[in-house]
């Protein structure tokens, strides 16, 4: 397994976490939704609608890790969520949104635990790889290829970090 095999780190920590119970396994869930939701912050000005129905549903995504379920007014709001549509800028601040609303998805459909999880953390990491490859793209003046933005990220000092926090959870 490479520092960049997304699908085996995901994978791995998924089985350690549902190894160590359901309530580790969402509170690792809550802790990567409010990582992304802070670095979602400059798209929330930029889309204050879609921050507005996030705040619902990231409120509700947690209540329902502890077993709350949402009344009739935040369904509504969660099901435009599902329906949103901001246009790709190329981003970080778009890439963390897409994120944030892909990982709350599962929880508020009622989606088990361990599909949670292992959503949250894919999607964590695949954005957080798509953000840097970005980077490195702008910052070259031409496209990158995957297996190129591999071996560039493999070192960086925010793929390291982003992977520490996915191993400590």
């Amino acid at each position: 397994m490479t520092p960049v095999d997304i699908s085996s780190l995901a994978l791995e920590k998924v089985s350690e976490l549902m190894g160590s119970g359901t309530v580790g396994a969402w509170a690792a869930c809550a802790s990567l939704w409010a990582r992304v939701y802070v670095l979602a912050t400059p798209g929330w000005a930029r889309w204050p609608d879609v921050h507005a129905d996030v705040n619902v549903a990231l409120s509700v995504a947690l209540g329902r890790c502890v077993g709350v379920n949402p009344d009739a007014s935040a369904e509504r709001q969660i099901a435009r969520l599902g329906e949103f549509d901001i246009e790709d800028d190329g981003s970080a601040e778009w890439e963390y949104v897409v994120e944030i609303v892909t990982m709350l998805l599962g929880a508020l459909h009622g989606d088990d635990v361990e599909s949670c999880v292992r959503t949250s953390i894919q999607s964590y990491l695949e954005g957080t790889f798509s953000i840097l490859a970005n980077e490195m793209a702008k910052s070259d003046g031409r496209p990158i290829s995957h297996a190129d933005a591999e071996v560039r990220i493999a070192d960086d000092k925010t793929w390291l970090r982003t992977l520490e926090f996915v191993r400590s959870l």
